[in-house]
C-alpha cells in the first residue's frame, strides 16, 4: 500500500477526549508503538505511523527523526535532503503556530493526498472540522499552499518520502 492509501485507511479514527487514548484499541496500540502517550497531541506522531506503514525498512531512521513535537521532528528533517518548500504525495506537510505575528514552539503536521495549482489536500491526525492543531479525529483536509506569517498556523514546509530520495 502507498503512503496515500494507509492515510486514508485511518479516516474516521478518533480520540477519546484529551488525549486519553482512542476509541480504536488497535489503533491505540499502533500509536503507542510510536511513541504515543495520554495528553500527547498526535498528528506527528500518526504522520511517523503512516511512514513506518508504508517503509517498513526505515523504521530504525524515523525512530531517531520523528519527536512527538512537530517542530523537533521539523528541525530534525531540516538538516537532511528530506525537506522541500514543494508539496508531493506521501510528504508530511508541516505548519508552525503564530500567536501575535511571532512563531510559537507549536505546530501540526499532515499526509499529502494530493495536489492543486495553490493547494493541496491531506489527512491528518488529531485535528476537526475547522482544521484546527487540536482536535479529535484523523480527518481529510484541503489546504492553501501558502507561506505567508499570520496568525494560526503558518506553512513551513514538507517533508520528502525517504523513497523518493532513494528512487531518484
Amino acid at each position: 500500500m502507498t503512503i496515500r492509501d494507509i492515510a486514508f485507511s485511518y479516516i474516521g479514527k478518533k480520540e477519546i477526549p484529551c488525549n486519553m487514548g482512542f476509541e480504536d484499541k488497535n489503533f491505540e496500540d499502533e500509536m503507542l508503538s510510536v511513541g504515543w502517550q495520554k495528553t500527547y497531541a498526535w498528528c506527528i506522531l500518526f504522520c511517523e505511523l503512516v511512514w513506518k506503514k508504508a517503509m517498513p525498512a526505515w523504521a530504525g531512521y524515523f525512530d531517531k527523526m520523528f519527536s512527538a513535537s512537530v517542530m523537533q521532528t521539523w528541525n530534525n528533517f531540516k538538516k537532511t535532503d528530506y525537506n522541500s518548500l514543494t508539496p508531493i504525495v506521501g510528504a508530511i506537510a508541516i505548519w508552525q503556530k503564530y500567536n501575535k505575528g511571532k512563531p510559537t514552539g507549536f505546530g501540526h503536521a499532515g499526509i499529502v493526498t494530493e495536489i492543486y495549482a495553490q493547494s493541496f489536500a491531506t489527512v491528518e491526525g488529531n485535528t476537526n472540522a475547522l482544521g484546527s492543531r487540536e482536535g479529535d479525529r484523523v480527518a481529510p483536509k484541503q489546504r492553501q499552499l501558502d507561506f505567508k506569517i499570520k496568525d494560526g498556523l503558518v506553512l513551513k514546509g514538507f517533508i520528502l518520502p525517504i523513497m523518493t530520495i532513494v528512487n531518484e
